[in-house]
């Protein structure tokens, strides 16, 4: 491939996967919110119920497919990152 289709292809590709990452990663954040809110009873949980409810979250079985597909996105992301350089003959 000499540029061209090829990268607008990845980028595109790139594009969709970004979107679902930025999806997934702003619903894991309410979701974490919701549990420190519930946690501490308070519309403002504080930063260390936050950070408790981030660390608690690695544990429980309900988050453990979010956080899979993604640490799964974040590395497709990555590879596709490094490929668009050699897509693009630079």
């Amino acid at each position: 491939m000499n540029g061209g289709d090829g990268v607008y292809t990845l980028f595109a590709i790139q594009f969709g996967l970004f979107a679902v990452w930025t999806m997934l990663a702003f619903g894991m954040l309410f979701c974490l919110y919701r549990d420190a809110v519930s946690k501490t009873q308070s519309c403002f949980p504080g930063l260390r119920a936050v950070l408790d409810a981030i660390g608690s979250s690695f544990h429980k079985p309900q988050y453990a497919n979010i956080w899979l597909s993604l640490y799964i996105l974040t590395v497709a992301l990555l590879a596709i990152a490094a490929f668009i350089p050699q897509v693009m003959d630079v």
